[in-house]
């Protein structure tokens, strides 16, 4: 979405500087329904599950959970996790273990003895689990296992495909993951954004681990805090008498899948594609047939178009705000995520309501 991160990317490349592209993660722009199965994956399942083994020493069960895992990867990509428990366990060392693809025994992994695994993606299936052992070697607790699954490990026909083969096609495909067919505003979903902060967590973990706990804590309240305003939204528009909005582009595709609302978008992804006259032919009906009295324009966009079918169908103006940048007045009146998206929710609500 924002061409101009590559060449900052190029720039930096010489630089003491770690870049992190959100972009490349394929379960944050999956359906609700898989998304939602993501985020009790890495927020929820482990706070209540008992280690597979033994207790600390005090007595307190300590799960291990696995961040940083990517719903794929290529040949010849970097696997990057960080093993994490619930509460901080003293005393002990790490260990990391594999698993290959018609394989029956756990293989230790070498020189890999603290909470963070480093290695490379080259077979499809393997599986990546952490465990904790106390001084004499006892396990303490375990993670659940990952599995890396390598997405050009075969090809169309089931046959492996040959690196030497496709080695330029990948190198290609890493350096440039596109998402042009995805809708990139995953930032105004809350739950997605869950998954974006537990991403970014285990990133800072590897390159900060002396602040692990400052990070997790961080994340747990941010957490919290995502999922209240979630339910926010929820509780807000459950009973919406209207299901249409009008808006100026097709921002809010997640608000559609997440509260079950319609947009009915002007442009499409980006604010600048303009539409066909049978597309604004479409957008007028659809308003009239519906009997929508309002249309929303963004703090930061400004459609000639979109102001005509306002005149058009004679509709009352109403603002929400894209989280996409902030205003010189959003700044001066310290405005923040929160405090933007609560807004957006009563506009939503003005919006929906007869």
């Amino acid at each position: 979405m924002e061409g101009f991160a590559e060449s900052a990317a190029d720039v930096l490349s010489s630089e003491d500087v770690n870049l992190l592209e959100i972009g490349k993660y394929d379960k944050l722009f999956a359906k609700t329904e898989e998304s939602d199965s993501h985020v009790e994956d890495n927020t929820q399942s482990h706070e209540h599950e008992e280690p597979k083994d033994e207790h600390n020493t005090d007595g307190a069960h300590n799960p291990i959970s696995i961040t940083g895992l990517s719903d794929h990867y290529h040949s010849g990509d970097s696997v990057k996790l960080i093993a994490e428990t619930e509460e901080k366990i003293n005393h002990g060392h790490w260990h990391w273990y594999t698993l290959e693809p018609e394989q029956k025994e756990w293989k230790i992994t070498p020189n890999q003895k603290t909470n963070s695994f480093k290695g490379t993606a080259d077979i499809s299936g393997l599986q990546i689990k952490a465990v904790f052992l106390d001084e004499d070697d006892s396990t303490i607790a375990e993670s659940d296992p990952v599995t890396i699954e390598i997405e050009d490990h075969e090809s169309s026909d089931g046959e492996a495909d040959s690196k030497e083969e496709n080695g330029s096609k990948l190198s290609q495909q890493d350096d440039h993951h596109h998402h042009g067919d995805k809708d990139p505003h995953i930032w105004l979903d809350p739950l997605r954004f869950i998954e974006v902060a537990d991403i970014i967590k285990a990133h800072l973990i590897e390159l900060r681990p002396e602040n692990k706990d400052m990070y997790i804590n961080n994340f747990q309240e941010l957490k919290n805090d995502l999922r209240e305003l979630d339910e926010n939204f929820k509780e807000k528009l459950k009973d919406s008498e209207i299901k249409e909005i009008i808006v100026s582009h097709a921002a809010y595709g997640y608000w559609e899948e997440r509260y079950g609302i319609n947009q009915i978008a002007i442009s499409g992804f980006s604010p600048s594609e303009e539409p066909s006259q049978k597309e604004l032919t479409h957008v007028v009906d659809t308003a009239e047939e519906n009997n929508l009295k309002h249309i929303i324009f963004e703090q930061n966009v400004s459609n000639k178009l979109a102001k005509t079918i306002q005149k058009e169908i004679n509709a009352e103006t109403l603002q929400i705000h894209n989280l996409s940048v902030l205003t010189e007045e959003d700044i001066n009146n310290a405005e923040n995520y929160f405090s933007l998206m609560k807004s957006n929710l009563e506009v939503l609500d003005k919006a929906t309501s007869n």
